[in-house]
């Protein structure tokens, strides 16, 4: 159910104006948006352009997937008996994650799906997030120590989080700030309605894996993640997307935007204006995530410097402080990694700019890196049309030597680590 208190403050992610509700729908004068079966209200801005996007992802992992399986099963057989029996427990935990999603999202699958394009937000982005949230309890607790200080101190209202994925967030301030109540932004709807069937107190079975494997044992892990329920007066899920928010302006007392920032299109100067627009005059805005912000635009790849010089333009006080913390640290890989991250507390909006229509007037700079990227990818695109079938490494080798000028010393070499490159950017979906 829609709280009174969240109806008040929807608006259509298009035209700004009011929703009302109308049996499980959200209504303006021009658009009509579902609310899910879960209680989940999917505010995309063009409703059913987003649903058949997201549906076509969604179809296109799942057919990619079946298909890793079958190469997995095909591989196992053919490999001694350790290795094979790596290789069914991977199967085995793919699988079953396989079967759950699919469950989850049957109603998302469309009748016909729209051509792939490639995106940073796949419908498996972020899946390790469920275990960081609820099962690597350790990862999440700086994060939760901070938010829960910083307001701790003001009185409760409206909170907004941006990018909630997976949800332990959420759960564990709403447990922690039982007045505030908490509104959770998510554009994925795996991650979303994977974390709504946890916060009504049901059991969800996933099954963690590592293709990095320090021990055979540590290949693959099954977890049964329930926890108590949350009441729709402490917390409601959105599903929607940035920049286009369906909120009024200035509806929010708080905002938090947890590792949110870092993964987005536009500029990072931008996101906190826009994301300020939605926060009140005296509201708090609250920043996690990395210390520099990664951009492949050398005067947009910003240091900590940067960042607190941005939100000082757009807040009348800001203060930071950072702390060295695992980041994704799955306990099953063989390797972990480290991250700096950046904490940050700002108050006094003094600038705030609604979601912008356009792209802007950004250039895109022809540079020598461009260059060599259309280089790069066109001998990439030009070997991978050569590669029909199943076929063995010396006979790629071949190809590259017959067809693209390899020296025979060479080819070999370079055909192992022309195919290693593909398969890692493969494994990042």
């Amino acid at each position: 159910m829609l709280t009174e208190g969240l109806l008040e403050i929807l608006r259509c992610p298009d035209s700004g104006e009011p929703l009302t509700l109308n049996e499980n729908k959200l209504c303006s004068s021009q658009w009509e948006y579902p609310v899910l079966g879960s209680g989940v209200p999917c505010l995309y801005r063009r409703p059913e352009q987003s649903r058949l996007e997201w549906g076509s992802r969604i179809k296109h992992f799942i057919d990619l997937e079946r298909a890793h399986l079958k190469q997995l099963q095909q591989l196992a057989s053919q490999q001694a008996s350790l290795t094979r029996k790596r290789l069914l427990l991977q199967h085995e935990a793919r699988h079953k994650n396989l079967a759950q999603m699919e469950k989850m999202l049957a109603n998302w699958l469309p009748q016909k799906a729209l051509p792939n394009t490639p995106s940073s937000q796949q419908i498996y982005s972020y899946f390790q997030l469920f275990f960081r949230d609820w099962c690597w309890p350790e990862e999440l607790q700086a994060s939760v120590e901070y938010f829960v200080s910083a307001l701790a101190n003001r009185d409760p209202g409206q909170l907004l989080l941006l990018g909630s994925g997976a949800g332990g967030l959420s759960y564990q301030l709403a447990r922690e700030l039982p007045e505030w109540h908490i509104v959770s932004l998510e554009h994925n709807p795996f991650l979303a309605l994977a974390s709504q069937h946890l916060f009504q107190g049901k059991l969800l079975k996933l099954h963690d894996y590592s293709l990095y494997p320090c021990r055979l044992e540590d290949t693959a892990r099954k977890y049964q993640i329930k926890v108590p329920p949350m009441t729709d007066k402490q917390h409601q899920l959105v599903l929607a997307s940035f920049p286009h928010l369906p909120f009024a302006p200035a509806s929010f007392d708080a905002l938090i935007a947890p590792w949110f920032f870092d993964i987005l299109d536009c500029s990072f100067s931008d996101a906190v204006a826009t994301a300020s627009y939605f926060l009140k005059a005296n509201g708090r805005f609250l920043l996690s995530g990395p210390v520099n912000v990664h951009n492949p635009c050398y005067e947009l790849q910003w240091c900590r410097e940067e960042i607190e010089d941005c939100l000082q333009t757009c807040f009348e006080t800001v203060s930071c402080c950072q702390q060295r913390q695992p980041y994704l640290a799955n306990p099953l890989d063989s390797q972990q990694r480290l991250e700096t991250v950046l904490f940050a507390t700002a108050d006094g909006v003094r600038k705030a700019q609604p979601p912008a229509d356009t792209l802007g007037d950004e250039q895109i700079l022809f540079s020598p890196e461009l260059q060599q990227y259309q280089l790069r990818t066109e001998t990439v695109h030009n070997i991978l049309q050569c590669i029909d079938r199943d076929m063995s490494y010396q006979e790629l080798a071949y190809i590259l030597q017959s067809r693209f000028g390899f020296a025979d010393h060479e080819a070999g070499h370079y055909a192992r680590l022309f195919m290693a490159q593909v398969q890692s950017e493969l494994a990042k979906g």
